[in-house]
C-alpha cells in the first residue's frame, strides 16, 4: 500500500491511499484546515503501523494533546466568526480544564472521570471556595462543545458525557413603574434618560442599541451583532422615536451605561441586584401581560428557544400586584389591597 496522502475534494481534507491493483480509496478528515487534516493524517498513519503490528486498539501515543486540540478548535471558531465573547469564553473555560487535565497531556486520555473530577473543581473554585452553579455550567457547555468537536474530528474514539449541574430557578429582576419614576426623577443628562427610556420600551440588549438601526417605526438589530446571529425587528413606540434619536446619536459606551444605571439605582433606594438588564425583563414581562403570547415576546427578545422565554412567566409578586392595580377594575383593586 502506497503512502496515504492528503487529497482536497470541495475544499475538505481526505486521506488517500491505494494498495497494489486497487482503487484509490479516501477517508475524511471532515476539516477544511491544513494543520488539522495533517495531525488526522499523522493518527491514521500510526495507527495503521500500529494494526500491521498486531495491535487491535486505538492507537493512542501519538495523539494530539490537550493545547494543540484547543489551539485548533479556537482556530476553528475564528474561521466560523464566532464572537470574541465567545472565544475568550471558551479560552476560560479550557484554562480551568488545565486545572485537572494539564495542557501537556494526550486528549485521547479525556474521560468520563476527568470530567466528573473537572466539574468538582469548579463547584469549589469560587469566591469562598464555592462557584456559582451558572458559571460552573457556562464552563461545562464550553467543554462540551469541544468534546462533541474532538470526536467529530477523530481526536477521541468516544463521545464524553457532560452533565450540568442543578440550577435554581432564575428570579426575574423587572423594575415596578415605581421604581422606574424614583430612578428617572435623579437623572438631569437628557440624553442618559432617553438611553434608559429606550432600553425600557424596546428590550435590547446592552450591545444592541449601538448597532441597531431605526426603520419607521419599527428597529431592525443587525444580524452580526445580536446574541445568536438572529436578526429581528423591534417595534419602536410612538412616544419613544426622540429619545431612540437622541440615544443613538453618538450613543455613550455601554460600560457607562450600566455604571450610570447602577449609579441612579443605588441613589434611588432600589433593591440591590436589579441593573440595566432589569429593563429588558421590564419589557419582556410588560409584552407578555399586554399581548398574552409569549412566541411573539420570544420573537421580540430574540430567544432562540421558547423555554429561555418561559422564565418571564414567573412573575414576582410585588410586580404583579403593581400592574394588575393599575389596570383592573376598582373591585379588583380592592381585593388585591
Amino acid at each position: 500500500m502506497s503512502n496515504p496522502k492528503l487529497r482536497t475534494v470541495r475544499g475538505i481534507f481526505y486521506i488517500r491511499e491505494r494498495g497494489l491493483g486497487q482503487k484509490e480509496k479516501l477517508r475524511s478528515t471532515r476539516t477544511r484546515d491544513r494543520k488539522e487534516a495533517e495531525l488526522a493524517l499523522e493518527r491514521y498513519i500510526q495507527q495503521e503501523k500500529a494494526r500491521k503490528n498486531g495491535y487491535r486498539g486505538e492507537y493512542s501515543s501519538m495523539s494530539p494533546t490537550f493545547r494543540q486540540t484547543s489551539d485548533l478548535f479556537l482556530e476553528d471558531c475564528t474561521r466560523n466568526s464566532l464572537r470574541p465573547e465567545t472565544l475568550r469564553s471558551y479560552t476560560f473555560s479550557f484554562d480551568n480544564l488545565s486545572k485537572v487535565f494539564p495542557y501537556s497531556l494526550q486528549v485521547s486520555h479525556l474521560s468520563n472521570e476527568v470530567i466528573r473530577q473537572f466539574t468538582d473543581h469548579l463547584k469549589h473554585s469560587g469566591i469562598k471556595g464555592k462557584r456559582a452553579a451558572t458559571s460552573v455550567n457556562v464552563n461545562l457547555r464550553s467543554v462540551r462543545v469541544f468534546l462533541n468537536w474532538l470526536y467529530e474530528r477523530r481526536f477521541i474514539s468516544h463521545k464524553i458525557n457532560v452533565k450540568q449541574i442543578k440550577v435554581n430557578k432564575k428570579k426575574l429582576k423587572i423594575l415596578t413603574p415605581d421604581e422606574l419614576k424614583k430612578i428617572y426623577e435623579l437623572i438631569d443628562d437628557p440624553k442618559l434618560l432617553a438611553t434608559f427610556r429606550v432600553y425600557e420600551h424596546t428590550g435590547m440588549r446592552l450591545g444592541e442599541l449601538h448597532t441597531c438601526e431605526r426603520e419607521g417605526k419599527y428597529i431592525r438589530i443587525i444580524a452580526e451583532t445580536a446574541k445568536g446571529r438572529s436578526e429581528r425587528i423591534v417595534p419602536l413606540p410612538d412616544e419613544i422615536i426622540e429619545d431612540f434619536e437622541l440615544a443613538t446619536t453618538i450613543p455613550y459606551l455601554p460600560n457607562r451605561i450600566t455604571k450610570q444605571f447602577t449609579k441612579y439605582r443605588k441613589l434611588a433606594g432600589v433593591a440591590e441586584g436589579k441593573s440595566l438588564h432589569s429593563l429588558r425583563h421590564t419589557f419582556a414581562a410588560r409584552t407578555l401581560i399586554a399581548q398574552k403570547n409569549p412566541y411573539l415576546v420570544k420573537t421580540l427578545l430574540g430567544h432562540q428557544s421558547i423555554t429561555t422565554t418561559e422564565i418571564y412567566l414567573q412573575f414576582p409578586e410585588g410586580y404583579l400586584k403593581d400592574i394588575l392595580s393599575e389596570n383592573a377594575p376598582p373591585t379588583q383593586v380592592a381585593a388585591l389591597a
